[in-house]
């Protein structure tokens, strides 16, 4: 359209978006500019001031420097995540301005085919932390200790070691409960731990965690000083190695022996000194009878026959009647402190 005249008069295109270009498609024949028209009709898009020639390029799937392109230059590379673990296959890539499904922005991934795992302590198991280059095994569970890992024996220390929920399972040694002191445990009762537990031992061999048993070697039934597991409660034994000589052994005089262990070793006085003392019947058959002197009390006496075996030992307070019916009829002999007697049993 021309609304002018003149000897040479101008184009000039409709700026409707003011941004200094032009309508292309709408134009004057003018010898003087007249308003919202100017002289280029460059602009791709005169209803966006934003777009216009030499406008910075963005990526927006738009023309924004009216150069016929779009978005050129300025699209974002974007990588394969094949295996969803957040890391790009660098051989499998698209242009585009923001990232498609599947699709990340770094290419980290050294095999985009399966997960890997972060592996800090570098034990060949990884945690549950993803990674572009760890290991494809999960399940450490202390990536900070090389020693701890799925595939590891468990030991006794207070750990999971191989990282399967549970702590030194099958590995805990067994204590047992030693209530007498003896270092003999109770089978019955018993304790799992990695090391020892006060009052605990690491057998069960106790036949009686009340009290003390002690060994009884000469098999008398009576034990000597020295605990055993599974021994006796009598411990007055002085010699274990011989059973003729115990608690309840019949002393033999004048054999430098303490045979029933009282801690005195019987002498016989051979010298039959006048004793304070009755004796009758003597000779005696079933019964003999023994009445001390006046004044006498409280004394001890010892009757053996005539090998030296003892018969009898006791206290002298008043008369003492002792069943002789099953002794052998012989000589026998009566011990008050050093003074002797003799009676016989006859049949």
């Amino acid at each position: 359209m021309n609304l002018d005249t003149c000897a040479n008069p101008l184009m000039y295109y409709f700026d409707g978006d003011q941004d200094g270009f032009g309508n292309i498609e709408m134009s004057l024949l003018l010898c003087n500019p007249i308003v919202n028209y100017v002289n280029n009709g460059d602009d791709c898009a005169d209803n966006n001031a934003l777009l216009f020639p030499g406008a910075n390029e963005l990526c927006d799937e738009i023309d924004n420097n009216c150069d016929g392109e779009i978005d050129e230059y300025v699209q974002n590379t974007y990588y394969l995540d094949n295996d969803q673990d957040g890391f790009g296959n660098p051989d499998v890539a698209l242009l585009a301005c923001a990232p498609w499904i599947g699709y990340v922005s770094n290419f980290d991934d050294c095999d985009d085919n399966i997960i890997l795992y972060e592996d800090l302590d570098q034990d060949g198991f990884g945690n549950e932390v993803f990674s572009a280059c760890g290991e494809p095994q999960s399940g450490d569970c202390d990536d900070a200790n090389a020693n701890i890992h799925p595939m590891q024996n468990e030991t006794c220390n207070d750990l999971d070691d191989n990282c399967n929920g549970e702590i030194d399972e099958f590995v805990l040694n067994t204590y047992y409960a030693d209530n007498d002191a003896d270092s003999y445990g109770d089978a019955n009762s018993a304790v799992f731990s990695c090391s020892s537990v006060v009052g605990y031992v690491n057998n069960s061999d106790d036949c009686d965690d009340t009290q003390i048993l002690y060994d009884d070697m000469d098999m008398d039934g009576f034990g000597s000083a020295n605990p055993a597991a599974c021994g006796i409660a009598d411990s007055s034994d002085c010699d274990d190695n011989s059973n003729n000589i115990n608690p309840n052994a019949v002393e033999i005089l004048d054999n430098n022996v303490d045979e029933n262990c009282d801690g005195n070793i019987e002498t016989f006085i051979n010298e039959n000194q006048m004793i304070h003392l009755h004796l009758f019947p003597n000779p005696a058959n079933h019964y003999i009878t023994i009445s001390p002197l006046q004044g006498m009390k409280s004394v001890s006496i010892l009757i053996t026959n005539q090998w030296g075996q003892k018969m009898f030992k006791g206290t002298l307070d008043a008369n003492l009647q002792i069943n002789t019916s099953d002794w052998a009829y012989g000589m026998y002999n009566i011990l008050l402190g050093t003074q002797t007697a003799t009676f016989f049993i006859a049949r």
